[in-house]
Formats: structure tokens, C-alpha cells, sequence
């Protein structure tokens, strides 16, 4: 085996190490230049989408301006639908809107927010029709009996006092007597146990055949377990506390019958499922 000097090895580490550090220093350059590039790509990327960006949000700054101050889109015409016990004035007004004023500065939510507000409006349903016209169509809330404390209170279907008071009672509605209302607030639903009783037979009443042929007047809530309603000729009908649409079938047949031979009731008692007790004159 020949014998290698020292010297000898040593060149050929040296030599060794020298072209390692070639290939490392080579592959560090295309590593770098490859980095280099995507940053590239990566910052053109970002400068068109800052562009790109920038400029639909001109572009709708300049639309957003031009309708806000176009005259074309003033309102020329607005369409108040089916408010009876409300008027028009007042609807606008709740609003805070009126002809002239541009349509796309009308908040549609904040508007049909402040209505609600009102205790006679049930429902707003509001629309608006380019370039110059708004719709506002409102459901409101009709009474359906009234109660007297200082003057007379009015209350709809859903137990919603209204914000409407009058010193006559109104003819055309009942009056519920014999309960008192400690509070008294507008736009809110009546809490009372008794009053509960009262409007479930007075919804029963009026989807009931038996309303065409009777005028009630009062109703007569003295006793807390029992409604009675007081025709106009002073008649007596006494429901109880349930099952009214039931009992508002019966009297129908008994009103009819009694009707048909010429003959009128003092009092009709209803309580009893299959017996009613009928006073006549």
C-alpha cells in the first residue's frame, strides 16, 4: 500500500472543501433569486388590488353623490294606504319626511322604527320607487271595546291600549264595567286577568253570527270567574269564563228560535254545557 503524505492529503481536503462551498454558495443564489421573485409578484399583486380597490371606491363616492344631490331624485310623490284613525300629516311627520327631499337619504328601517312606535300602527310595510316616489302602507289597530277611569280608554284586538281618549263614550263599542286599572299607559297590553277574560269574549262576539242580531253594550265584569254581556235593551247573557265561541253558537240558535215565534229573553245563562237557563218576557 502506498504511503500518502501528509502534505498530499491536506490539497485534497483543501480541494474538497473548496467545491462544497461552491455547490452551497450556488444553491444559495438560485434560493435568494427565487425568494426574490415572489415578493416581486406578490407586491405587483397587492398594488393592482390597492388599485383596483381605490378606484371602485371613487367611482362609488361619485354615484353615491350624484344621486344624493341630483334633483332627479327628490321625492315628488308620496303615497300614504290605509290609515284611517291616523292621518296623513301625522304619518309624515312621525316620519320626518316630505316632497322635495332626496329619496336616498330616507332610511327606510329608522322610519318604519318611529311608526311603530305609535300605539294605533300595527304594521308598516314602506317602498321606495325610483327616482322619485315613496309608498307607505300601514296597518293600524281599531278598537273593539272601551273602558271608563276619568274618561274612556280605547282597546283593540290585542289588548293594545290606544292612544286615544274621549269624555263620550262611543256608541259602537262596548264598555267594560266593574274593573278597575290601577295604570294606565298608551301602546301597551293590558296585563289584567279579568280584562284577558273580557277581550277573548269579545274576538269570540265578533266572529260570531250571533253579532248581526244583538247590541251589547256593556260588559259586566264584577265577577272575577264570570263575563256578562248587557244588550241595549237590557238583556242579560252570561257567559262564564270559557268556551265562548261555543256558547255564542248557542244563543245564535236561541236568539233565532225565539225570533221566530215573536218572542224575546230577559236573560240568557249559558254556563251549563247542554242546559242553558233562558228567562223570557
Amino acid at each position: 500500500m502506498p504511503f500518502l503524505s501528509s502534505s498530499s492529503t491536506n490539497r485534497k481536503k483543501k480541494r474538497k472543501n473548496k467545491q462544497n462551498r461552491y455547490f452551497v454558495h450556488l444553491n444559495t443564489r438560485r434560493k435568494d433569486r427565487g425568494e426574490s421573485q415572489k415578493y416581486a409578484v406578490f407586491g405587483l399583486h397587492l398594488a393592482i388590488f390597492v388599485v383596483v380597490v381605490g378606484v371602485i371606491a371613487l367611482f362609488g363616492w361619485y354615484v353615491n353623490k350624484y344621486m344624493s344631490t341630483d334633483e332627479a331624485f327628490n321625492i315628488q310623490d308620496i303615497v300614504v294606504e290605509n290609515n284611517v284613525l291616523i292621518s296623513r300629516h301625522q304619518i309624515l311627520d312621525t316620519m320626518g319626511i316630505s316632497e322635495g327631499l332626496n329619496l336616498f337619504s330616507v332610511d327606510v328601517k329608522q322610519c318604519t322604527r318611529e311608526l311603530l312606535k305609535l300605539p294605533s300602527i300595527k304594521g308598516v310595510l314602506i317602498e321606495k320607487q325610483y327616482p322619485a316616489k315613496i309608498i307607505v302602507r300601514v296597518s293600524e289597530r281599531f278598537p273593539i271595546f272601551q273602558f271608563y277611569k276619568g274618561c274612556y280608554f280605547f282597546v283593540d284586538e290585542d289588548g293594545v291600549i290606544l292612544d286615544t281618549m274621549s269624555r263620550q263614550a262611543d256608541p259602537t263599542l262596548p264598555v267594560v264595567v266593574g274593573i278597575d286599572i290601577p295604570v294606565i299607559n298608551f301602546g301597551t297590553r293590558l296585563e289584567e286577568t279579568q280584562l284577558q277574560l273580557a277581550l277573548q269574549a269579545v274576538r269570540a262576539f265578533n266572529d260570531s253570527a250571533v253579532k248581526n242580531t244583538i247590541n251589547v253594550c256593556t260588559i259586566d265584569m264584577s265577577k272575577s270567574d264570570t263575563v256578562i254581556f248587557v244588550t241595549g235593551k237590557d238583556q242579560q247573557i252570561i257567559l262564564g269564563d270559557m268556551d265562548f265561541s261555543y256558547r255564542f253558537e248557542k244563543l245564535y240558535t236561541i236568539v233565532t228560535d225565539l225570533a221566530g215565534r215573536r218572542s224575546y229573553f230577559d236573560s240568557v245563562d249559558l254556563r251549563f254545557e247542554n242546559v242553558p237557563v233562558v228567562m223570557r218576557n
